[in-house]
This record gives structure tokens, C-alpha cells and sequence, in this order.
């Protein structure tokens, strides 16, 4: 159990509660804030909320072996039907009370004319200067303790060195959350999982997609009893074989409304990747990525929903 961030999470309701007694959320996306008074009184639980949110996202960043983190269930669903999804308006509303919006945003809009290579230069330029102010005997007991500086100054030039993009890549993912502990997930799904994660990080797009596909499969067999479907039909020769990754999915949105289009979402983009055919090709980066992303946020989605209707 996170303990630090289901106290974050709790205080951050109360100051969402706090909040929305004074204005709806529809008034702070349109700015909508009244006179300078109501201003003030609005800006406290504001600030409060933006300083909650900044330690939230820090708390579920990305960075165990496992991606799974315990949380009370009430918080889990503050936070995926209320804060996540008003995070951009509590913010861009905080930032119109300060009179700093206008700043903050084109800051935000600001494209550097070359992408970020800030880890990937600190690594060779440390390695470089270590290397070169070593001599000839030092440089020997070094590599003698295993140590392959050439080696290491080679492999940063690799065109698949990209620490700078694994890091970015990682910002964007987010642990599942359950209301019990993480090996209440079966090891199976549980690596199948870090798998997924530690594909997109590195950038390996369909890897990440086809993962998706296989783990819903796993995970949708493994909880279908406990959800009250059966795994298995009668076949047109009477026979029993278990049911499609389709069907099965048809019956978990009958029974779970919410996860009709994550799981859709998940099961076409896997077959675009494992089952392609011509005109369903997809070779750009970007769209690549993006499905990727989408697929992981899918699965996570389903992931969460399922695990915690089953004991």
C-alpha cells in the first residue's frame, strides 16, 4: 500500500470538494471566475490542488520492476474520474488566477530547434573527459576491473542509444492501481505487463501494441470466471473450444459498459500489428506511438476494472 500517496490523494479531495462548492469545473474551463474577491477564495484550494497534483504525478512515475501500485479503492476513483481528467483545466485555471496563463502556455508551446540530447551528451562528455585524463597505468587498472571505456564510448554513438527519448517515453506511463496487492495479479500478467512498459520506453512500437493484445487475452482468461463468463463453447460438432478473443471480449463489455472501447481499442490495434494486411499498415513513427500509447492506457484501463470487481 502507498500510504504517502493515499494521504496526497485524500488531501487532494478535500480541496477538490472545497473547490467545487465554490465554482463548477465548466466556469474554470472558461475562465469564468468572478469578481476579484471570489478570485482570491477560488485561488487557495486552486493552489492547493496544482501543488497536490505535481506530487501525484511524481508518485506515479513509472520506476518499479513491476508496474502494479496499491491504493485505497476510494482514491483510485477520485483520481481517474475526477482529478486526471480535470488536471489541464485545475491547472490552466490556477495559472489564470496568478495572471501567469498567457506565459506559462507559451512556454509550453516552445519547440527547441533540435531535440533534447541533454543524458545521452552528459554520459560521453563524462566518459570522454574520464577517459582522457587517465594515464596509461590508471587507464589498465580500470579495464583490468572490467571496466570497457572504448567500449562504452562506442555504444553512446549507437543510433539506438537514446536516453534522453527513453526518458521522455517513460513520463508519459502511469502504474496500474488496484485496491489490493500487487500479487493479487497473477506473475504471468504481472511480467507480461513490465514487458509492455519497458517496450515503449525503449521505443519498440509494435512490440508494445502486440504485448497489449497478448496480455488482454491472458488477463481476460484468467479473471472470466470469477466475472461470470464462461472461457469455453459448444462447438458446431458439440464439442467444447474455448471462445475467441472477440467473443470473449463482446461478453466483458456486456458486463463492463466502460471497457467496451478500451478493449475494441486493444484487441484491432494487435491485429493491425499481428495480422496486418495490406491496407492496414502503418509504418509512421509518430501513429506507431501514438497506437502504442493508446494501447497501454487501454489495457491499464481494463487491467484495473477487472482486477478489482474479482477476489
Amino acid at each position: 500500500m502507498n500510504n504517502a500517496l493515499n494521504a496526497t490523494l485524500a488531501l487532494a479531495r478535500q480541496k477538490f470538494d472545497e473547490l467545487t462548492h465554490l465554482v463548477s469545473l465548466d466556469e474554470l474551463q472558461t475562465f469564468r471566475l468572478g469578481d476579484d474577491a471570489k478570485r482570491r477564495r477560488i485561488e487557495v484550494p486552486l493552489g492547493s490542488l496544482n501543488k497536490e497534483l505535481s506530487t501525484i504525478e511524481r508518485e506515479l512515475r513509472v520506476d518499479a520492476e513491476v508496474p502494479v501500485t496499491q491504493l485505497a479503492a476510494s482514491h483510485i476513483k477520485f483520481f481517474r474520474e475526477h482529478l486526471e481528467p480535470n488536471a489541464r483545466v485545475l491547472r490552466r485555471a490556477y495559472w489564470e488566477c496568478t495572471g501567469l496563463r498567457d506565459l506559462i502556455e507559451s512556454l509550453d508551446e516552445y519547440e527547441p530547434n533540435h531535440p533534447c540530447r541533454s543524458v545521452k551528451e552528459a554520459i560521453a562528455w563524462g566518459l570522454e573527459r574520464w577517459g582522457d585524463m587517465l594515464d596509461d597505468d590508471e587507464l589498465e587498472d580500470w579495464q583490468s576491473r572490467g571496466f570497457a571505456i572504448d567500449a562504452a564510448i562506442e555504444a553512446i554513438e549507437l543510433p539506438w542509444f537514446e536516453p534522453d527519448r527513453w526518458l521522455e517515453n517513460m513520463l508519459l506511463l502511469q502504474p496500474v492501481l488496484l485496491d489490493r496487492p500487487p500479487q493479487h495479479v497473477r506473475d504471468h500478467i504481472r511480467y507480461r505487463l513490465s514487458e509492455i512498459y519497458r517496450a515503449f520506453t525503449f521505443g519498440l512500437w509494435m512490440s508494445s501494441i502486440a504485448l497489449c493484445r497478448s496480455l488482454l487475452e491472458y488477463s481476460l482468461k484468467d479473471t472470466a470466471l470469477q466475472c461470470g463468463i464462461e472461457r469455453a463453447k459448444v462447438g458446431s460438432r458439440g464439442e467444447l473450444e474455448d471462445k475467441s478473443m472477440k467473443e470473449l471480449s463482446d461478453e466483458f463489455s456486456e458486463q463492463f459498459p466502460s471497457l467496451s472501447i478500451a478493449l475494441e481499442q486493444v484487441r484491432d490495434a494487435g491485429n493491425r500489428i499481428m495480422h496486418a494486411k495490406k491496407h492496414d499498415v502503418v509504418a509512421y513513427p509518430k501513429v506507431l506511438r501514438e497506437d502504442a500509447l493508446g494501447c497501454i492506457r487501454s489495457i491499464r484501463q481494463s487491467l484495473e476494472t477487472i482486477y478489482t470487481r474479482t477476489s
